[in-house]
């Protein structure tokens, strides 16, 4: 394990301040070495990512027109009740050092400069900075009009675009040093609106009836004879390419490109702009408009796709987002009317449809569909669907098992024999006759099994009883699962777990001799029974029984499903969630329980977990492609095992604040003195990782004193007594 983040910086900030040090050790995922951060995946659909909102329940601001990062980490909004940061937890309004009761509390410009400044551009009141932790004013003369934009030039000038009564003004900051660009500069008259500073060192004013560029160097604006209506905006293309983006559509600005404008969305209410980024995949976003967010896809002629809007329970449910910024790591922020919204990375996709899951999985091993019933009948899923489709609408379904070629399902109503075609729809339905049963197999050959009281054979249109041991009278059938190598396992209560063949018998174990409680499904994989129970995993291998149970590890509480996927790795999901495990930490902790067994976890942070209420469970299930399918709480979902995004980006790391008998300090005001005879303070830290922010754990160190690491969980304070 590598040095831990932010040591150095910490631990001096606390000599300086009370003689003390302090340090913060992050996950074991925030040591690696920095590497690219998570963006979020183009492929995916914008209702795939993890949306996240933040209102004024949970303490945020509302009317947020404008969002900018700092080196420090903090997230910056412009916000109707003035100047925010805010940690991934908490929202902190930065109050300005000085009075002004004539500058307005609406903030609509923020510009965090590569010095590590925070430029504040207000409604009306003209424009302040953050340094060393205060919000200053940071006007020359007195402001007219309302910024519209704040934008750093290659040569580190900072430029404002003021919206005066309809008509642009532009200040220059430079060498500590105001100009204002005025007639000389051909800007008197130009309606207002939004800079955009090309990589060349050139000034685009983004105008009507045209475009305005100042060249590097050049002492005025001059017109580029490129139409613009207003509302317009810039970016520049991965390829080098600047795009406008106004009514008449998304184009480049190079005409000679030849690329038909891209059709966009209307901006028609009043006081709000359009606004425009680039992510760093390469697509292009727009905030301000009437139909709310849109994407547009980069494609490989260095053209962008037709815009892409949220929809459904995934999407960005306000109507009209203010404003947009992609952060450090790749996360996407909208700032609304109402609050802040982020689109995050997700490794667990989930289709638009919801509808309970009722049964775990049917279907081979790695096949192209993988069968399910819901509430309203038997589902096909793969990935040639971006939907599971119903090919059988029948309710009350309780069991399902078999393959791509057929299925058996057992609802209230009698069970149904399914024929199905190559692409994994129903060619003919054969009602069965028989008892209710609870659970079904299909064998190596083909021949269908299913029981409850009594096991059956699947014979036509009847349930035919099965013969020799599996007729003995010794417990209810309450699983079935096919041996890859002929027969049948089956459990049964009150007496053991079975192997069936030909009509004979072999105990594996007794009831006696389990140690993780009722059995939720068996599944076999190679030469692997595994067992995925109520309190534990359990493993059958080589005639030896061996488990892990969830009092030694509570990630194996509840398991409705495990699979090894062939990769190196095994994944299970229970009442704790999904978890993907190393194949070889798993099989050590299988001979030496209670060693440390590593995880990695998916879909926690929406709450994704097992199904409850189940009997036969096969929850997740692996197709031809190596795609992961999971049945949850939540319905559907899967992940793709070689499209895992892992945010390895270090945090920053900083200390908000440190208190002593009730007087709370500011780590930015210099060094602190506390008085003699302190006892106790307490220091408030964060690391500002803003994908997953409340996953993280920290433990932190006090010298000189203590020689351990304190172990706090989530929580972002350390206390010292003395």
């Amino acid at each position: 394990m590598g040095k831990p983040v932010g040591v150095k910086a910490i631990t001096n900030w606390m000599r300086r301040c009370c003689g003390l040090g302090l340090a913060l050790l992050l996950p074991l995922l925030l040591l690696l070495m920095p590497t690219p951060a998570c963006a979020l995946d183009p492929a995916r659909a914008i209702d795939q990512y993890r949306h996240t909102t933040w209102g004024l329940g949970d303490g945020a601001p509302g009317n947020i027109r404008a969002i900018a990062q700092g080196p420090d980490g903090f997230l910056w909004l412009g916000t109707s009740t003035g100047l925010y940061r805010f940690d991934g937890v908490r929202f902190e309004r930065i109050k300005p050092a000085d009075v002004d009761p004539l500058r307005s509390l609406q903030v609509t410009a923020l510009l965090a400069a590569r010095n590590g400044e925070i430029w504040v551009g207000y409604d009306y009141g003209g424009v302040g900075v953050v340094r060393g932790g205060r919000l200053r004013n940071a006007n020359p003369s007195k402001p007219v009009g309302g910024v519209v934009n704040i934008v750093e030039g290659r040569d580190g000038a900072i430029w404002v675009s003021v919206d005066s009564n309809g008509f642009a003004i532009v200040s220059r900051y430079a060498n500590g040093r105001w100009s204002k660009l005025g007639a000389n500069e051909r800007i008197r008259t130009v309606e207002s609106g939004v800079l955009f500073p090309a990589s060349d060192g050139s000034i685009y004013l983004a105008t009507t009836p045209q475009i305005l560029r100042l060249a590097p160097g050049a002492k005025q604006f001059e017109p580029t004879n490129l139409p613009a209506t207003e509302f317009s905006v810039i970016a520049l293309s991965r390829n080098g390419t600047l795009w406008l983006g106004d009514d008449h559509g998304l184009r480049p600005l190079d005409r000679s490109r030849n690329k038909a404008a891209i059709k966009v969305g209307g901006v028609n209410t009043p006081h709000i702009h359009r606004a425009m980024l680039r992510d760093r995949d390469g697509s292009f976003w727009l905030a301000g408009e009437d139909q709310g967010v849109a994407r547009f896809r980069q494609l490989s002629d260095g053209g962008f796709a037709p815009a892409e809007r949220a929809h459904g329970p995934g999407g960005v449910p306000a109507p009209i987002a203010l404003c947009i910024f992609e952060d450090r790591e790749g996360n996407i922020w909208i700032g609304t009317e109402f609050g802040l919204e982020r689109l995050a990375p997700s490794n667990v996709v989930q289709p638009k449809s919801r509808e309970p899951m009722v049964t775990g999985f049917a279907g081979g091993p790695l096949t192209h569909h993988v069968f399910f019933a819901g509430l309203s009948g038997v589902y096909r899923a793969g990935r040639d669907l971006a939907e599971p489709e119903l090919i059988f609408r029948k309710p009350s379904i309780g069991v399902i098992c078999g393959d791509e070629q057929q299925l058996f399902v057992v609802t209230m109503a009698g069970a149904f024999h399914l024929t199905l075609t190559s692409a994994g729809r129903v060619a003919r339905v054969q009602p069965v006759s028989g008892p209710l049963t609870i659970t079904c197999a299909r064998e190596k050959d083909g021949t269908f099994w299913s029981g409850m009281d009594h096991l059956y054979r699947v014979d036509g249109s009847h349930l035919v009883s099965a013969t020799g041991a599996g007729a003995k009278e010794v417990g209810r059938f309450v699983h079935l699962a096919a041996d890859p190598k002929g027969g049948l396992f089956a459990a049964r209560t009150f007496y053991g777990v079975i192997h069936l063949q030909d009509g004979k018998e072999a105990m594996l174990w007794p009831t006696s001799k389990g140690r993780i409680g009722v059995i939720n499904g068996l599944i076999p994989q190679g030469d692997i029974l595994f067992q995925a129970a109520q309190k534990g995993l359990g493993r059958y291998q080589g005639g030896r029984l061996s488990a892990l149970t969830e009092q030694t590890y509570p990630i194996f509480a509840g398991l409705t499903g495990i699979r090894r996927a062939g990769d190196g790795f095994t994944w299970v999901i229970g009442t704790q969630g999904i978890a993907r495990f190393a194949d070889a930490n798993l099989d050590e902790a299988f001979r030496k329980p209670g060693i440390p067994l590593d995880f990695d976890r998916f879909g926690y942070e929406v709450g994704l977990a097992a199904r409850s209420n189940t009997l036969d469970t096969n929850d997740i299930v692996q197709d031809a492609s190596g795609r992961l399918w999971f049945a949850t709480n939540h319905g559907l979902a899967w992940i793709d095992p070689e499209r895992l995004r892992h945010n390895r980006l270090p945090p920053p790391i900083v200390i908000r604040s440190l208190a002593s008998s009730g007087v709370r300090y500011d780590p930015r005001g210099g060094a602190i003195r506390l008085p003699v005879g302190t006892t106790r303070i307490e220091i408030d830290y964060s690391a500002l990782s803003l994908t997953d922010t409340n996953a993280n754990r920290y433990r932190y160190r006090l010298s000189p004193g203590d020689n351990d690491w304190v172990d706090a969980g989530r929580d972002r304070q350390a206390v010292e007594l003395h």
